[in-house]
């Protein structure tokens, strides 16, 4: 057998092999992340549910994940659809749950999707929950950083319920 004929024999093989690999890779992802806010439940529910205010919290730069509102459980939880383009291309469901404490409130951010063949492929470097989830923690520090705005937020919130 000539180089020629085993080198592309050896590329065959490692293309085969790595579409198989690739291909039996799982589909799905959950990340999760929390963290403790140090405002009021109702202030970071009117955050996080108003499409307005995400760009004041949400780590993404506008352009790269678009953030669709899909459901609200007041003041417990929001569900929001994402159009990821970074790492890979995924649409995902995100749930925020927001649970009182004493002295703070916790936050728990979660994010499924599925993933495609690239996806996949891509998830063989980098997988998703080492690149999504410094950028929930991101959000949720943002979250518990902004007492001034969530307390504004939450104001209006309390006087939307109000009327």
């Amino acid at each position: 057998m000539s180089k020629k004929a085993l080198f592309g024999l050896v590329m065959v093989l490692f293309a085969v092999t790595s579409s198989v690999v690739i291909a039996t890779r799982p589909g799905r992802y959950r990340v999760r992340r929390s963290a403790d806010a140090q405002v009021s439940a109702e202030a970071v529910f009117a955050l996080a549910s108003n499409p307005a205010a995400w760009a004041q919290w949400s780590p993404w730069v506008p352009g790269t994940v678009k953030m669709t509102l899909v459901g609200v459980r007041p003041p417990a939880r929001v569900t929001m659809r994402l159009e990821l383009a970074d790492p890979v291309p995924s649409v995902a469901i995100a749930t925020i749950e927001i649970q009182p404490a004493p002295n703070h409130t916790a936050v728990t951010w979660t994010v499924e999707g599925t993933l495609g063949f690239a996806g996949k492929a891509r998830s063989l470097v980098t997988g998703m929950d080492a690149a999504l989830g410094p950028k929930l923690e991101r959000g949720l520090g943002n979250l518990g950083r902004l007492p001034e705005l969530t307390r504004r937020w939450g104001q209006l919130a309390q006087a939307s319920v109000a009327r």
